[in-house]
């Protein structure tokens, strides 16, 4: 039985998979991540702030106003945000150049395979479409509905967290 025909095929689609999925990720896997940290912390935050009034006395309340009324929140982040922005460009182009480097290679072996062994182009290329189509489908059906809605922090755990560092402090 001859493998060289499904064996460059599997070779092609490989390789379009790879080349695909770290595209994706670039592109949109990125900013949905960015979206599902965010509502994470903010249900966090939420669930959190909900329960202070079981730990504080209203004195306390009042005490945790007049502190937060005076409070700045850190308004120049550039220099985490460039940091981040060189980190993130740094890590782009890394992929990128072996993306490229695993691309070309892919791609030799499978024209030299195919020349070599004389195979049916247009079979392989259609295949390793419908391939890279399925599995990018996939990812994309997966992370957009179902990853997107998973609640990887829990509150609680959090909360137990802070209530036990509150205490060593208040014991210190």
């Amino acid at each position: 039985m001859n493998f060289i025909q499904p064996g460059t095929g599997i070779v092609l689609q490989v390789t379009l998979i790879v080349c695909a999925i770290t595209l994706f990720f670039f592109l949109y896997a990125s900013r949905i991540e960015e979206k599902i940290v965010v509502t994470q912390i903010d249900r966090l935050v939420d669930s959190f702030t909900e329960d202070m009034g079981v730990l504080l006395e209203p004195n306390e309340k009042i005490s945790i106003q007049n502190f937060m009324e005076n409070l700045e929140p850190p308004n120049d982040m550039t220099e985490q945000d460039e940091q981040a922005e060189r980190t993130n460009s740094r890590l782009i182009s890394q992929s990128a150049i072996i993306i490229g480097a695993f691309m070309v290679c892919g791609l030799f072996v499978t024209f030299f395979l195919g020349i070599y062994y004389q195979l049916d182009w247009k079979t392989i290329v259609k295949n390793a479409f419908f391939g890279v189509g399925a599995c990018m489908l996939t990812e994309y059906v997966f992370l957009t509905y179902f990853a997107a809605n998973y609640r990887s922090l829990d509150p609680n755990t959090i909360k137990r967290a802070v209530i036990d560092s509150l205490e060593k402090y208040a014991n210190s």
